[in-house]
């Protein structure tokens, strides 16, 4: 009994107050970033999709599909190409600073590293716009694939998402 008083303490006393209690220190940064960050704010993890991260769900979740686990960083990729690309417009400027605060307040200072859901629309926001940017500036057979790319993807990440929210629901 007194054992488990003094761990009850004690994990009272590390608990973090108030907004403190979303750094997490204890969360690897690199898969968290690509699994979490990128991966699960584009698509959702089917098999934690009912958890959060305070009753039982992972920190990290990684993607059974290869084409879950390829498409969002293949997206975040061409995201990046874009901010390349486009770096010379003031507008990409702007979103580009907005991109970064968000690069330092989730994935350097951890906060809500591990509860994706919530900070994603902080710069997911950003991405149709930068692929707006990016087929702006390509031409040809590229812009085509390209485009015929983010259709694909659109239509598939659309499907698996509304078929995620629909078992969840029903």
């Amino acid at each position: 009994n007194e054992s488990t008083a003094i761990l009850a303490t004690s994990q009272i006393q590390d608990k973090a107050p108030g907004f403190l209690n979303f750094i997490d220190f204890s969360t690897p940064v690199l898969p968290a970033f690509i699994d979490n960050f990128i991966g699960e704010a584009t698509i959702f993890h089917n098999s934690e999709l009912e958890k959060d991260i305070s009753r039982g769900r992972q920190e990290v979740i990684y993607y059974s599909n290869i084409i879950d686990a390829i498409l969002p960083i293949s997206l975040f990729v061409l995201f990046i190409i874009s901010f390349i690309i486009n770096r010379k417009e003031k507008f990409v400027q702007y979103l580009f600073c907005f991109f970064l605060v968000d690069i330092f307040i989730h994935i350097i200072c951890r906060f809500g590293l591990n509860e994706a859901y919530i900070f994603a629309s902080h710069w997911m926001m950003l991405m149709p716009i930068m692929f707006a940017f990016l087929l702006k500036k390509t031409f040809g057979y590229i812009h085509n694939i390209i485009l015929i790319y983010f259709i694909i993807s659109f239509i598939y990440i659309i499907s698996t998402n509304l078929t995620s929210l629909l078992k969840y629901l029903i």
